[in-house]
């Protein structure tokens, strides 16, 4: 079962949209306990009695608008999906100052609904994958990055650092769909690890750094800050 919030004032585009996650969830193989909320005071002062795993959040609002709330709920309720709603496209550059999973158009509800459902089955498989170096499980979730000297692969980690024969090339071909990105041709980056892309160079979440190169640049850019691969 997953508990979904939905907070909205448009009474007719909540109901719309509490269907379509409905069916979506469904598709999955899931069912979905939905709640919907018509203001954000409202939704935000229920987030610490009911443990939603999602909430679809519209960013217009009378009163307390979308990203005050996300705002507000970010330190207390780190583990909630956040997928911002909204009308106006100009608004995603804004939304991502909060830590949001997906941007949604009110105007493409279906199939930007259907990209971020299929993104939140694929994190909960992916929260699960490893891989095995030496006889050793290490989770694509851990992993920072691999770099890759000739037929020597390394793999580090925050704790650790693994090191096997291989490929970069088939590496890349199996990890791209979990949001593993080419930044350089010796480096493979864990999307979900980085923290700061300069020009250059990309920091990751322990503050190590990768080199970044300048081909590869502007496509980085772009399936970072559209949420992935």
């Amino acid at each position: 079962m997953i508990s979904i919030a939905i907070c909205d004032d448009d009474n007719d585009f909540r109901l719309l949209l509490r269907d379509a996650v409905y069916k979506m969830i469904e598709s999955h193989g899931e069912d979905a306990d939905i709640e919907d909320f018509s203001d954000g005071q409202t939704c935000l002062s229920q987030l610490g009695s009911r443990k939603f795993n999602i909430l679809f959040l519209d960013i217009e609002m009378p009163g307390m608008d979308g990203f005050s709330m996300a705002g507000k709920m970010q330190k207390s309720y780190p583990n909630i999906v956040l997928i911002f709603v909204s009308s106006h496209e100009s608004l995603v550059f804004q939304s991502y100052e909060y830590d949001t999973f997906w941007f949604m158009r009110k105007s493409a509800l279906i199939t930007d609904l259907k990209k971020a459902i299929d993104k939140y089955f694929a994190r909960i498989v992916y929260n699960e994958l490893y891989y095995v170096v030496n006889a050793q499980k290490v989770y694509y979730k851990d992993i920072l990055y691999i770099e890759c000297n000739g037929h020597l692969i390394t793999i580090k980690t925050a704790d650790r650092t693994y090191s096997m024969c291989g490929s970069l090339k088939k590496l890349e071909e199996e990890l791209t769909r979990y949001q593993f990105i080419r930044v350089h041709k010796s480096f493979l980056v864990n999307m979900k690890q980085i923290n700061v892309i300069h020009n250059d160079k990309i920091i990751l979440t322990d503050n190590s750094s990768v080199l970044l190169s300048k081909s590869r640049r502007a496509e980085v850019r772009k399936l970072y800050f559209r949420g992935g691969a």
